[in-house]
C-alpha cells in the first residue's frame, strides 16, 4: 500500500477554518501515474478541521482504467493511521472506470451518509482507497472539492 498526498491532504496547505456557520470549500487535485492506480493505495485530499462536519463534496475523476473496466474506490474519512477508510461516504465507486463527476446529491444514500458524519475534536483526513485494481491502469487526475462547516 502506498499513500499519495495532495498538498491539502498532507497538511502543507491548511484548509480554511470557519469562524461561524458559514460553509467553506477546499479543493485538491492529485495527478496519478498508472503505477499509483493500484489496489490498496490511499490518496489524501483535504484535512477536515477539528469541530467541523462535511456538508458536500464533488469528485472529478479522469478515466483511470483503460482496459476491461474493473477499478473501484471508497471515499470518506480516513482512520488516524491513514491506512483505511473509517467513515465511508462512497463505497465501491466505479467513477474512475470511465471518468466523470460524482456529487453528494447523487442519491439519498449518499446524502444520508454525509449527514451522518459526527463532529470530532481532532482534524480528520478525507481521501480515497482503491479497492479493486484497474483492468489496465492509466495515469490521470482525481480532484475533490469538500464543502464543510463548523458543527
Amino acid at each position: 500500500m502506498a499513500k499519495i498526498e495532495s498538498q491539502y491532504g498532507s497538511g502543507k496547505l491548511p484548509a480554511p477554518i470557519p469562524v461561524a456557520q458559514e460553509v467553506l470549500s477546499a479543493k485538491a487535485k492529485v495527478v496519478l501515474t498508472a503505477a499509483q492506480v493500484a489496489s490498496g493505495n490511499i490518496v489524501t485530499f483535504v484535512v477536515l478541521p477539528a469541530d467541523c462536519v462535511p456538508v458536500g463534496y464533488v469528485i472529478n475523476a479522469d478515466d483511470l482504467d483503460s482496459g476491461v473496466a474493473a477499478l473501484t474506490f471508497d471515499f470518506g474519512l480516513l482512520n488516524a493511521a491513514e491506512t483505511a477508510i473509517e467513515t465511508e461516504l462512497v463505497a465501491n465507486s466505479t467513477l474512475a472506470q470511465a471518468g466523470g463527476l460524482l456529487l453528494h446529491t447523487a442519491s439519498k444514500a449518499a446524502y444520508d451518509a454525509l449527514s451522518g458524519v459526527a463532529v470530532d475534536d481532532v482534524d480528520r483526513v478525507i481521501g480515497i482507497k482503491f479497492d479493486t485494481a484497474a483492468g489496465t491502469a492509466a495515469g490521470g487526475d482525481i480532484e475533490v472539492e469538500l464543502l464543510y462547516k463548523a458543527a
